[in-house]
């Protein structure tokens, strides 16, 4: 399922295989060559699938939304470091508006726990003392706690299953 909810399906072990390198790899780009690859070793083919049928796959998940093709990949942490920073943009949106500039370009709308977080990452405090932040937060009744929602990743992970 794309996060529109969209749906993309295939009968082809290939095509699931391309689908499930692609959202391990999350949000991480991946050049063709490596795309394919990465689906043979997924899909136990070692004769490899011609690359028209990685093409096509790749072609119908871009047009169902599941997958952006970028001509570089952009530059983005997979992890956080061990102390976070967030764009002096994102932090000042969180800070003050409901949707925040992400680096891909897009806008999204974090939930309460993520604005606080961005407004905090300032590459001055490290992962332990986020969560302190956090925790802290929580007791004081500043911020509430709730459930995991799926993320992007494990959302391509669904879909692809």
């Amino acid at each position: 399922m794309t996060p529109e909810n969209d749906r993309i399906r295939t009968s082809q072990p290939f095509g699931k295989a391309v689908l499930l390198a692609l959202a391990r790899s999350a949000p991480a780009y991946l050049a063709f060559e490596e795309i394919e690859r990465r689906a043979l070793a997924i899909a136990g083919t070692d004769g490899g699938a011609p690359p028209e049928d990685l093409a096509e796959n790749l072609l119908r998940a871009g047009l169902s939304n599941l997958v952006r093709f970028k001509r570089r990949s952009p530059a983005f942490a997979r992890r956080a470091p061990e102390r976070p920073l967030a764009t002096a943009l994102a932090r000042i949106q969180a800070a003050e508006d409901e949707w925040v500039a992400s680096l891909l370009h897009q806008l999204v709308k974090p939930s309460d726990l993520e604005r606080f977080l961005l407004r905090r990452c300032d590459g001055t405090r490290d992962r332990a003392a986020l969560a302190a932040l956090v925790v802290a937060a929580v007791r004081e009744g500043e911020l509430e706690g709730a459930g995991p929602t799926p993320s992007p990743a494990e959302r391509l992970q669904a879909a692809a299953e």
